[in-house]
């Protein structure tokens, strides 16, 4: 079992929406705070989480039909989302990583120049950048929501691959069978592996249906599994 330090660290940076009538307002605050400021638009957070800030209303809203059922848990927030999500990968990975997304969930990716882009919403992508200082994984994770039909494929291809993951921090969740992981509309996935199987990559993932409680849009939705 991995020993995960208190603060965990991404390797790489998380990039925000952010109204742009209330870019002003944020960056005040920001300052305030005593964010480390690092360029344009950027900062790192108190652990040495790096954000970047987009702003980002002219193509990402909220739906018109939202009301407050739609509300994630800790209330309404002035923010609209993360538009990408970007790893520092070493050298020489991001094919395999472009590999492991396309094969496994049937996602929209693009390997050029040393980057590996996945679609995984609308306007949003994960990215793994190739990098020569690539710093030592602490067990931060990921939470992907997925369609009933990519769900159960994704769980074939791992189960077929030895890759799904049981992280034994939550010992109440185990995915030894498709049933187990639709029980808890959830399984994970640690390793991230090319189609020769190699691991080249490690990111938990947290895979969720459409159905999981953590899904804030899921009355949009019909019950799929």
């Amino acid at each position: 079992e991995m020993n995960q330090p208190p603060q965990q660290r991404l390797r790489g940076e998380i990039v925000l929406a952010w109204p742009r009538d209330k870019m002003k307002g944020l960056y005040a605050r920001l300052a305030e705070w005593g964010a480390a400021f690092t360029g344009i638009g950027q900062f790192e957070g108190p652990y040495g989480n790096r954000f970047r800030l987009v702003a980002a209303d002219d193509f990402l809203k909220p739906l018109p039909e939202a009301n407050t059922e739609d509300l994630p848990p800790g209330g309404a927030s002035e923010g609209l989302g993360i538009l990408a999500v970007r790893f520092d990968a070493p050298r020489g990975t991001s094919g395999a990583i472009c590999e492991f997304y396309s094969a496994v969930f049937n996602a929209v990716v693009d390997a050029t120049g040393g980057r590996c882009v996945v679609s995984v919403g609308t306007s949003q992508t994960l990215e793994f950048v190739e990098a020569d200082d690539v710093a030592a994984y602490d067990g931060h994770h990921i939470a992907l929501y997925v369609d009933g039909a990519a769900f159960v494929r994704g769980y074939a291809a791992l189960k077929a691959r030895g890759l799904v993951f049981e992280n034994r921090r939550f010992l109440q969740f185990t995915y030894g069978t498709l049933a187990d992981a639709m029980k808890h509309d959830e399984f994970r996935v640690k390793d991230i592996a090319g189609n020769d199987n190699q691991i080249v990559y490690e990111l938990e993932h947290e895979i969720r249906t459409l159905n999981h409680p953590g899904f804030v849009a899921r009355r949009h939705v019909r019950r799929e599994l």
